[in-house]
């Protein structure tokens, strides 16, 4: 879920997370580390942009609609492998 042509995700991405949420499938997202997603858009001292829209502030590494759906993160391919391997075991289905 790196950034991808601007600031957010490639679209496709974010959309086949949604699918697999909506499928009720654990997603465990990767990607470069990042405080928050405030940190990687330009603001003023208020949370204001350029364009003049307020910066959303949830200290999350990514917008919340993404954030807030995954069963967790990691910074590269192979972490996250191991972490929803994990993962899978500690959830295992009857």
């Amino acid at each position: 879920l790196n950034v991808f042509r601007g600031l957010e995700p490639d679209s496709g991405t974010a959309f086949e997370v949604g699918m697999a949420v909506g499928l009720g499938k654990p997603v465990w997202a990767y990607f470069d580390p990042v405080d928050s997603l405030r940190a990687l858009v330009a603001h003023d001292a208020q949370g204001i942009d350029a364009q003049g829209f307020v910066v959303e502030d949830f200290g999350l590494p990514r917008n919340l609609m993404l954030a807030c759906t995954w069963a967790g993160a990691s910074e590269t391919a192979e972490e996250a492998a191991a972490g929803l391997a994990r993962y899978l075991v500690g959830h295992k289905q009857p």
